[in-house]
């Protein structure tokens, strides 16, 4: 008799995680199918999977952004050539720590502070090699140049900001001067003349040939009907 009314908890308790299981499932589906979406879709097909930029925010009802470009991968050569350089010193350092701790190597002889200074000379260049290369990726992101169907949406700067948001009715021409090395990598500097201002020239942007031509398709482009 016991072993039955046993067996019988057991099956009811079973029943019950079965269903609290179930419940779990078609919650959790609820909530990643409310999750939004954060791939946005380009024109060309493509679909893009980053973080919201400040083109993305900056657009109004009925805007829709069709090209964006940044600085240069080549702006992280002198960062990346810093930092290489500050690894290399902390390997150094902590090769020698170690051999120094055998009594070889140029430290031979060094007392327990000194190879204790060596090793924490070692791991703050580390971090500092970590922090000038994170801080060159910072500023490649701080800058954004972007394009949409009504207007020429520029953001420079990493302490303090600088913004440009240009109606493309305004823009009178988009020059492009580009280095023999520039034409090959894919980088150079874009001057926008905009009605009645004063050119503004934006330095080391990738692709710049293409910024101009998705500028100028727009312009060129016959206006939708309402």
């Amino acid at each position: 008799m016991f072993f039955a009314t046993a067996v019988a908890h057991i099956q009811y308790d079973s029943r019950c995680f079965v269903r609290l299981l179930r419940v779990y499932q078609s919650v959790g589906t609820e909530c990643m199918s409310k999750q939004p979406d954060r791939t946005a879709t380009l024109p060309d097909g493509g679909v893009e999977q980053s973080e919201m930029s400040y083109a993305k925010r900056s657009l109004v009802p009925g805007e829709t952004l069709l090209y964006e470009t940044r600085h240069h991968w080549l702006v992280l050569l002198g960062p990346l050539v810093i930092a290489a350089i500050f690894v290399v010193a902390a390997a150094g350092l902590l090769v020698e720590s170690v051999q120094a701790k055998d009594n070889k190597g140029m430290a031979a002889g060094a007392s327990g502070s000194e190879i204790q200074g060596m090793e924490i000379g070692s791991g703050v260049l580390v971090i500092a090699a970590i922090a000038i290369f994170g801080y060159g990726m910072t500023k490649r992101s701080a800058t954004e140049m972007a394009v949409t169907n009504r207007r020429v949406l520029i953001k420079t700067g990493l302490g303090s900001r600088r913004t440009l948001d240009l109606m493309l009715a305004r823009v009178e021409s988009i020059g492009v001067e580009e280095t023999f090395w520039g034409r090959m990598l894919g980088y150079g500097s874009v001057v926008i003349h905009g009605t009645g201002g004063t050119p503004e020239s934006f330095v080391m942007i990738a692709h710049p040939q293409e910024f101009r031509r998705s500028v100028q398709e727009q312009i060129g482009a016959p206006p939708k009907p309402v």
